[in-house]
This record gives C-alpha cells, structure tokens and sequence, in this order.
C-alpha cells in the first residue's frame, strides 16, 4: 500500500521532459509531463501535405496527411499518424485551444477548395506513425506540426527511480499551409469536445 504522507515527485534530468506525480490518495496519482520544445531534436522525417483528414480508429484517433496528385482526385501518397484518446485529448485538443481564433483569422479569404475523402483513391500503402504529443508553429502562411513520442517505460523508470530523465522522441515533421491547419483545427473540434466528457478532469493513473 502507498504511504498516503508521501510527497510529490518532480523528474526533469537534463533533458526537455519534466514528469510531475502528484499523489491523490493511497493508490492513485496524478502524471503531469511538460515539455520544453524549445531544446527539443527537431525530427529528421519531413513530409510536406496538402490534404488531412481526422479519423477514429480501433485504438484511438489518426491525423491523416496526404499529398494530391492529378489535381483534387488522387492521393499520391498518405501517411497516418495515431494517437491514444488521452493523449489526443491532451496534446492536440487542449494545446491547440489558443490556436483556433488566431489560425482562423490568417487563413480568412484564403480558404482551400473542399475535397472529399471519399472520393479519393485508396492507397495500397500507408507510413503510419505513432505519437504522444505535438508541437505546433504557425506563421502567415505555413505551419509546421512536429511529433514526437513519450515511452511508457521512460516513465514507468522514472518513477520508480532507475533514470533520472525521460527521452523525447522525434518522430516526423509535418509542413502544411496555414489554412490547410485551420481545416485540421476544424475537424478536431467533434473529437475533442466528446473526450472532454473522459478527460475533461485530472485523469487519475493507478499503481
């Protein structure tokens, strides 16, 4: 059984991951993981897109990023990059709250021509990759969404003392037009707003 005394546990080593467990009661805590994307690797996988799509799936919710070919009517290629609900909910719904208004405004009078997915070709292959948290940058007209991945077992380690940091993974950079963003913020909205209901509150994580 815990020590209900016990105090909270800061981790933050020298890399840019600070873990915080904050103890609610005998068996359950609170994780609060900060990153500092300032010192962060920028990831050496690049993809430029001008298509996205935002999809459940069995295991949580996929961001898809493609790239037209043959005008609006074919995909030349798609990569898929797969979240848990929770950090979805975290890393793409709650940090991406302060961005809407603002992505909304530069991308006003400039808006893409619709496309359907539905009338797109299906692709025979598809690079899918799985991340924890993003980090995004928006200027006039291009944005940049770097993702990167957190391992369980860093934190897991962390916690119970055999490393005294946690690894943040690089993943892939993805570069898109600004409204290009504001129809990803625009599709996310359904999503975040339905995981609010789980994880809306501090979400309790058990020993």
């Amino acid at each position: 059984m815990r020590n209900p005394k016990q105090k909270a546990l800061e981790i933050s080593g020298r890399g840019p991951v600070t873990l915080r467990v904050l103890p609610r009661d005998e068996t359950t805590a609170t994780l609060e993981i900060d990153v500092d994307y300032s010192t962060a690797d920028v990831p050496n996988l690049h993809y430029d897109a001008d298509f996205c799509e935002v999809l459940r799936t069995r295991t949580g919710i996929a961001l898809c990023f493609g790239k037209l070919a043959g005008g609006e009517e074919n995909l030349r290629s798609k990569i898929e990059i797969t979240w848990s609900e929770e950090h979805f909910y975290r890393g793409v719904w709650v940090n991406s709250r302060r961005l809407v208004e603002t992505v909304a405004n530069l991308s006003r009078g400039h808006e893409l021509n619709p496309v359907a997915p539905s009338n797109l070709r299906t692709l025979e292959k598809v690079q899918t990759f799985h991340v924890s948290t993003v980090f995004i940058s928006v200027m006039a007209s291009e944005a940049v969404l770097d993702f990167y991945y957190i391992s369980p077992g860093d934190v897991h380690h962390a916690r119970t003392g055999r490393k005294n940091s946690i690894d943040l993974n690089p993943v892939i950079r993805v570069s898109i037009s600004t409204p290009l963003l504001n129809e990803l913020l625009q599709q996310v909205i359904p999503f975040g707003e339905l995981l609010e209901k789980e994880y809306g509150n501090d979400h309790k994580t058990a020993d």
